[in-house]
């Protein structure tokens, strides 16, 4: 059965370019892996504080004006940041803009503070940004 956004996962899409949401919404039908939108559209507020806790590393992010998302993983009810799972959700990216014919291009793999899948699309070309790692340098306790 295929998986189809959730409620939350619609309203974050709000605002994203046209061709970056179908994407987002044509992945999740083919995807083997359940997953939500995490986050999308920012405030220069929210963005200052991601770079203000090691976050983010830019104020030029494409979440600005709604040309990025992060995706997660969606496990029994939780985000899961289990590594393979994002390999699989990146997969049904790349199938879902092939289909489109949104021009998909594979950049770089980053490591951030979380692990998602993160999509950007600049114009009529996405750079896809597949990788992640949770990489906390600090231990709770």
């Amino acid at each position: 059965m295929p998986y189809q956004l959730g409620k939350q996962s619609r309203q974050r899409l709000a605002g994203v370019h046209p061709d970056l949401r179908v994407v987002v919404e044509r992945a999740i039908q083919i995807s083997k892996v359940d997953f939500t939108v995490l986050e999308t559209l920012r405030t220069l507020e929210r963005q200052r504080s991601l770079v203000a806790a090691g976050s983010s590393t830019t104020m030029k992010s494409r979440h600005l004006t709604g040309h990025a998302v992060d995706l997660g993983a969606w496990i029994d009810n939780a985000v899961d940041w289990s590594w393979p799972l994002y390999y699989k959700i990146a997969e049904a990216m790349k199938q879902a803009a092939e289909e489109l014919a949104v021009s998909l291009e594979r950049v770089k793999t980053i490591l951030t503070p979380f692990a998602r899948v993160s999509v950007m699309i600049e114009g009529s070309r996405m750079k896809f940004l597949d990788a992640l790692f949770n990489v906390i340098s600090r231990v709770c306790v």
